[in-house]
C-alpha cells in the first residue's frame, strides 16, 4: 500500500464489480482522504467458462478457482485487498492472507425464477438449470423426478440462457445478488432484458444457502496496514456467522462447491444453525442443529467439531 491509496482487487463480472464498489463506497465514507483503486484480475474460472463445475468439483478440483490470481496479486503487492463473496472462498486461505472484514449480510436465501410459476406449479419432471452441486443434490434429494442441466455465466447471461432454452423451466439465482445488481422490482418479480420473472425463496421449500452465501468479505495481507482501514468496515456480527460457517467447512474437510448447507442465526448472545450434508453414496442427507453461546467460544473448529458430529458420514471420523 502507498501513503494515502488503498487498491482493491476483483473479478469483472458485473456482480463483482457491484460488490466492489459497494466496499469503495463503504471505505470512502471511513476514510475520506484515502484515495481508492479498483483492479480487475481475470481467475482462472472466469477464463474457463465451459468447465462443468459439477465435474471438477467431483475431482476435487475448485480450490481457488475464482480466487487464485485475486491472492496472489495481493501477495506479491499488486493489490492491497481483495473483496468476494465469502461462499466461494475455499475454507481454508493461503498463509499470509486472512479475511479482515465483513459488510452487513444480506438475505441468504436462493430463488428458483421461472417464467411464470413458483414450486408448486413446476411439472413432475421439472428441469431446472444449475451449476451448483448443493443446489442439485439437496433438491434432486426433495424432487427425485426434477432434472440438472448445468448452467454458467454471470446473472444476466444465465437469465438470457433461461430465456433461449424453453425446454427449461427455471434457474436458481442467490438472492443477494440479484439484490446488489439492482434486478429486484417492488412487484416481487426479477426484471432483466424487459422480462418479469417469477421468484419464489427456496428456504421455504427446504433448500438451506451454502455457508457464507449473502456475506462480502473483504480479504487482506496479514498484519498490514490496511487491515486497520478495512477494520473501520468491519460488521461484528457478521463476521461471526462468517467464522462459524467456515469452520464448518473445514470440520467437515469440505469445499465451498461441496453439498453443503446452513442457516445461520445470532440472537441473545447465541449462534444457533441448522446444518445439512449430504454425502456421496449415502441416500438421506445428514442434519445437525447447533447452539453456541458467543461468550465461551475461543476456538471455533473445536467448538463445532464438538456438535458436528451427526453431520459426519460413516467413512468419516469426528475426531
Amino acid at each position: 500500500m502507498t501513503s494515502g491509496k488503498l487498491t482493491i482487487g476483483t473479478r469483472g463480472s458485473p456482480l463483482a464489480m457491484a460488490q466492489t464498489k459497494q466496499v469503495q463506497a463503504e471505505l470512502q465514507n471511513a476514510h475520506p482522504d484515502l484515495t481508492i483503486e479498483i483492479e480487475v484480475i481475470q481467475t482462472t474460472g472466469d477464463k474457463n467458462r465451459n468447465w462443468s463445475l459439477s465435474k471438477v468439483s467431483k475431482e476435487g478440483g475448485t480450490k481457488g478457482l475464482f480466487t487464485k490470481e485475486l491472492e496472489e496479486a495481493m501477495l506479491d503487492g499488486r493489490v492491497d485487498c481483495a473483496v468476494h463473496s465469502v461462499k466461494d472462498l475455499p475454507s481454508e486461505l493461503p498463509v499470509g492472507l486472512v479475511l479482515t472484514a465483513f459488510l452487513p449480510r444480506a438475505p441468504s436465501s436462493d430463488l428458483l425464477v421461472t417464467r411464470d410459476s413458483g414450486v408448486a406449479g413446476l411439472p413432475k419432471k421439472a428441469v431446472v438449470a444449475t451449476s451448483s452441486v448443493r443446489r442439485h443434490r439437496f433438491l434432486q434429494h426433495l424432487h427425485p423426478d426434477w432434472e440438472f442441466p448445468e448452467i454458467r455465466g454471470n446473472v444476466g447471461t444465465r437469465l438470457d440462457k433461461l430465456a433461449n432454452h424453453p425446454e427449461w423451466h427455471a434457474t436458481i439465482l442467490a438472492e443477494a445478488g440479484v439484490a446488489r445488481l439492482g434486478m429486484l422490482a417492488e412487484s416481487g418479480h426479477l426484471e432483466h432484458n424487459n422480462v418479469a420473472w417469477k421468484i419464489d425463496r427456496l428456504d421455504r421449500h427446504g433448500l438451506l444457502p451454502a455457508p457464507g452465501q449473502g456475506i462480502i468479505g473483504i480479504e487482506s495481507r496479514q498484519d498490514s496496514e490496511v487491515q486497520r482501514i478495512l477494520a473501520a468496515i468491519n460488521d461484528g456480527p457478521t463476521e461471526i456467522a462468517a467464522t462459524f460457517e467456515r469452520a464448518l467447512l473445514s470440520v467437515l474437510e469440505c469445499g465451498c462447491h461441496s453439498p453443503v448447507g446452513v442457516q445461520t442465526e445470532i440472537e441473545h448472545g447465541v449462534l444457533t444453525a441448522d446444518a445439512r450434508v449430504i454425502w456421496e453414496n449415502e441416500p438421506l442427507p445428514r442434519e445437525a442443529r447447533m447452539a453456541f453461546p458467543l461468550d465461551k467460544i475461543s476456538d471455533w473448529p473445536q467448538a463445532v467439531r464438538a456438535q458436528a458430529s451427526p453431520l459426519f458420514s460413516s467413512e468419516s471420523s469426528s475426531s
